[in-house]
């Protein structure tokens, strides 16, 4: 026989530790990450309780970004994966979803779709891990083609 291991979220308590981080840091915004469901606790639910203590929330995908504003949630939300093709970009611009660019095909994307407003974007820079990022000497190369286009 397994136990089966349930966690109880206390969204009073979430807010209670969000509370004590802004005022270590009280001229800081916080983006609040609940990808994943917020890491399986509700993303919705989370999104709502603390919407109004938070700048902005980050999300892995782009289905999370739109169940978020299908919700209702107002606040910027950032796609931390960004974008993998022009259509998804497209709907980033319609939403007006802020991304995260972490590689120059990215870039390509960008420069080569028609979008209908100025797109916020974060540019993600490896420093070392090789995971995800543009490497230091392509910032100068990726940001010139973002200011230019």
């Amino acid at each position: 026989m397994f136990n089966t291991t349930t966690a109880h979220i206390d969204l009073e308590a979430l807010s209670n530790n969000l509370h004590k981080v802004k005022s270590s840091a009280p001229n800081s915004k916080v983006l609040a990450m609940i990808k994943c469901n917020a890491y399986g606790h509700g993303a919705v639910e989370v999104a709502k309780r603390i919407e109004q203590e938070v700048g902005a929330f980050g999300v892995m995908f782009l289905e999370e970004a739109l169940e978020l504003h299908n919700a209702g949630i107002k606040k910027p939300i950032v796609i931390l994966t960004g974008f993998f093709d022009s259509e998804e970009l497209k709907t980033i611009d319609k939403f007006g979803f802020e991304c995260v660019i972490h590689n120059l095909d990215q870039i390509d994307i960008l420069v080569k779709t028609k979008l209908m407003q100025a797109l916020r974007v974060w540019l993600k820079i490896d420093t070392g891990m090789h995971r995800l990022g543009l490497q230091p000497h392509q910032v100068p190369v990726a940001y010139k083609a973002l200011i230019t286009n």
